[in-house]
């Protein structure tokens, strides 16, 4: 008997190993999204589509709308952190949910905005009230960079994402 325990012990073990590996890999992969390090539309339809089949690794994916109108998310069941703020849901979608806000994946944070701006060495756009990063052309080509924006909202919170040409 107290060997079945053991085993049992170190099939939880790994099990619980295995999760935590993979939260890890989704919140690495949603803040890089989020911080236009990797392709954000790619990486959030991806998670999306997993839907409901990787709970186990923390998350659920959805998607609503067709066509330009769809919505991408995935819901995390513990929170993704970024320099103290926190959010449990990531969102790709063409419709903006704020006016001036030109960021297609985008997630709303609790915590201080200032911490983040300082993180990710974001400046403040005074015609528009936010803070904006543009990031290095991907090819020569490449004339509208993807751009890191911040928006502080009325209530505490605020809005971050990765968008194109400055917002």
């Amino acid at each position: 008997m107290p060997r079945l325990c053991a085993v049992l012990f170190m099939l939880f073990a790994l099990q619980s190993t295995s999760a935590q590996a993979g939260e890890v890999e989704v919140h690495s992969s949603l803040l890089q999204a989020l911080t236009c390090a990797k392709s954000p539309l790619d990486a959030v339809q991806e998670l999306s589509a997993a839907g409901n089949s990787r709970v186990e690794e923390g998350f659920v994916g959805y998607e609503f709308g067709e066509e330009m109108d769809t919505v991408y998310g995935v819901a995390l069941s513990n929170s993704l952190r970024l320099a103290g703020a926190s959010t449990a849901n990531v969102v790709a979608s063409l419709a903006y949910p704020y006016e001036g806000f030109g960021a297609y994946v985008h997630a709303r944070f609790d915590g201080d905005f200032q911490e983040v701006v300082k993180a990710l060495k974001l400046v403040r756009n005074k015609a528009k009230g936010d803070y904006q990063r543009a990031m290095p052309a991907q090819d020569a080509d490449d004339v509208c960079p993807l751009t890191i924006e911040l928006k502080p909202l009325d209530d505490g919170q605020f809005l971050l994402g990765c968008g194109w040409c400055n917002g």
